[in-house]
């Protein structure tokens, strides 16, 4: 493992705790993370990982239509993901596939802070949410991190706030210590409610010939009900919405699979969303899998361009998917992550 780390982050604790973490490493002294991240990396290398300070804090509005009503923003604890889905966004957004985790963390809530308070300040009263895992998955790589334990207090503090933590992941344990300290301290009171886990469900076959390095579909589903039962606020994200031969066969099978094992009425939310790229994304990562000699990704090429440049599936496609949905969780409101 190659830790490539920034000279101005070597002094914080978390630097020095993903240190400890991987006994077999080499540690590289970098200036600037970017010198690495912004290159194109097309051949084989060792594992790396590099931590940085993030310089400034990006809070960014999200598109609107996505998530949940109100005003909603996208921030970055980590860049890539360890998942490397064939369909993933990121092998477009970046250059290359290595992870960045950045150190700063009293930084980032300051701004997080700082963010919330002038909306209250200039009058608005409504739900804000905060996406963590749009550039990443916070939960994969929470062992590592301890993302939730640093981040989930802070959002404590806040009325009317909720932060998604967005997995394709079943790595709950360091959810569950939380639990078990908070009943400890405040017997009683509810764990987590200012926070949202949302796990992304893929069909099996498709989750094996797309996902192959997430967790299995039913580790995922006994994880979703042991986070209930500690009493946490979890969320259903079925997406990317695949068009596959006799798709409602495919995830109605799914839907039957989650009722079974998950207990519907005690989740918060379920979203679904299909596939969408905007059109430079789309167009990198295809020349990525040309040069790799690699096979595009077969439902690339059935996209169509709307309004606003974004390649998505067709309308068609988009109202039977709801109606699958909506018939199979008859009694939950079903949103669309973004459309």
């Amino acid at each position: 493992m190659l830790l490539y780390i920034e000279t101005k982050a070597k002094s914080y604790p978390l630097t020095q705790t993903l240190i400890q973490q991987f006994s077999q490493r080499e540690v590289i002294e970098i200036q600037h993370y970017k010198n690495l991240f912004d290159k194109t990396i097309s051949y084989p290398t060792l594992p790396a990982l590099m931590i940085a300070k993030q310089e400034p804090i990006a809070i960014l509005p999200t598109p609107a239509h996505y998530g949940y009503p109100g005003k909603s923003f996208f921030f970055k604890p980590s860049l890539n993901c360890v998942f490397d889905c064939s369909y993933c966004y990121l092998k477009g957004t970046f250059k290359n596939a290595f992870p960045v985790i950045f150190v700063n963390d009293e930084d980032i809530q300051t701004a997080l802070g700082q963010h919330i308070c002038k909306l209250r300040e200039e009058g608005y009263t409504g739900q804000i949410t905060f996406y963590a895992s749009n550039y990443t998955d916070v939960l994969a790589i929470d062992h590592w991190t301890h993302f939730c334990e640093r981040f989930f207090p802070f959002f404590a503090h806040y009325e009317n706030v909720l932060l998604e933590v967005r997995t394709k992941s079943a790595n709950i344990e360091g959810l569950k210590q939380l639990a078990m300290e908070q009943m400890r301290r405040e017997a009683g009171k509810e764990v987590g409610k200012h926070v949202e886990i949302a796990f992304s469900l893929s069909p099996e076959s498709l989750a094996q010939a797309y996902e192959p390095f997430t967790a299995p579909l039913q580790k995922k589903l006994e994880a979703i009900e042991e986070l209930l039962q500690l009493g946490y606020r979890v969320g259903l994200r079925f997406l990317p919405l695949l068009p596959v031969e006799q798709y409602e066969k495919v995830y109605g099978t799914l839907i039957e699979q989650v009722k079974k094992a998950v207990t519907i009425e005690q989740i918060a939310s379920i979203f679904i969303a299909p596939l969408i790229y905007n059109a430079r994304d789309l167009a990198v990562m295809k020349k990525k899998y040309a040069v790799a000699g690699k096979e595009a990704f077969p439902f690339w090429e059935g996209l169509q361009a709307d309004e606003q440049g974004l390649m998505k599936m067709s309308a068609s496609h988009y109202e039977c998917f709801a109606q699958l949905f909506r018939a199979g969780f008859p009694w939950k409101e079903i949103w669309w992550d973004y459309r």
